[in-house]
């Protein structure tokens, strides 16, 4: 049996599959296996994965699933201990493989081993890198702030995620992290290693860029009202049946358009582009960008991220969801 299985999902991604495939067949660490699922294609991406001649490599095509149920297919087909996750338009560094599995090795009590990234740009140039805390608790503290590590950098125990069900097929977006929630909840410890051990492909059409309904931000918060509710010995609202999951649903959406945190981040983003702008010498785009600002949220500069708290905004909701729940009875 190979020590580690490794998932790529991917959707049109024939500009960078070949790049990522290569990477993981020129890991130092080889007991592995390596488990490509096409979510549906219309490009030439399935052509370039079968110009490769590598017995690892499985690939499965279970045609348009979402990547939630591309990964689970990816898990359930596995049979490593580890499972390794690339995404299709990231590269992985050589040593990867061989320092993760040896830290799950010799942690019993860790279920998840991140690590840090190079971001990358279009061209592959490296234009910075991530800086995430490398113990258990202070990753903790991260991932509940709405800051989750990369999802191409995660290697964790199979046997783990399938007790939790593997990805929440309910989340559009923020799959990896209400993943992460999900495996806090049923007590694994997580390490991160702090040297970048992949690098990470950072773009104006990247997955979150051009998230105009707030999606991702959406089901993060949805992720921790899941996780701090259970934390209390409650339900929970993620895998419960689907008529209280409907009337969560509804309750949540109309508090988060209300809050108008998408609005706020969006503003951040638009201030950010200002920024850039400038430093690029181009005044007009620097100008649209900041009265966008002004335009989407003038107390932008008054708060961090997109102005949630999640101990505050999480017992708001709390108590607006029984509330509208006692004026529809």
């Amino acid at each position: 049996m190979k020590k580690i299985s490794v998932i790529t999902t991917f959707y049109n991604s024939e500009s960078t599959i070949k790049s990522a495939v290569d990477s993981i067949l020129n890991q130092s660490f080889s007991n592995f296996e390596y488990i490509l699922v096409d979510d549906g294609s219309t490009d030439n991406s399935v052509d370039v994965i079968n110009k490769f001649v590598d017995s690892r490599i499985t690939l499965l095509k279970p045609g348009r699933v979402g990547r939630a149920e591309a990964l689970n297919l990816g898990l359930q087909n596995s049979s490593g201990d580890y499972i390794a996750i690339l995404d299709a338009d990231d590269i992985v560094l050589d040593e990867r493989f061989s320092i993760q599995q040896e830290l799950l090795n010799n942690n019993p009590d860790v279920v998840l081993v991140s690590s840090n990234a190079e971001l990358i740009n279009e061209q592959g140039k490296v234009i910075g890198k991530t800086n995430f805390p490398t113990s258990h608790d202070e990753l903790v503290s991260t991932l509940i702030k709405l800051n989750p590590f990369p999802h191409s950098s995660v290697m964790y125990r199979r046997d783990n995620a399938l007790k939790i069900q593997g990805y929440n097929l309910r989340c559009e977006k923020s799959i990896d992290y209400n993943f992460y929630l999900e495996l806090l909840l049923a007590g694994g410890k997580f390490i991160n290693v702090d040297k970048p051990l992949i690098r990470l492909r950072s773009y104006s059409s990247s997955w979150g860029k051009n998230d105009r309904f707030g999606l991702q931000i959406r089901y993060g918060i949805i992720g921790l009202i899941n996780y701090f509710e259970i934390k209390e010995g409650k339900k929970g609202f993620l895998r419960v049946e689907d008529s209280v999951w409907l009337e969560f649903k509804e309750t949540f959406d109309a508090w988060f358009e209300q809050r108008r945190f998408h609005k706020k981040m969006d503003a951040k983003k638009y201030f950010s582009n200002a920024g850039i702008s400038i430093k690029n010498g181009d005044l007009k785009e620097a100008i649209f960008s900041f009265f966008k600002t002004i335009r989407l949220d003038p107390w932008f500069w008054s708060y961090r991220g997109c102005g949630f708290n999640e101990h505050n905004d999480i017992k708001e909701f709390v108590m607006f969801f029984h509330k509208e729940k006692e004026n529809r009875v």
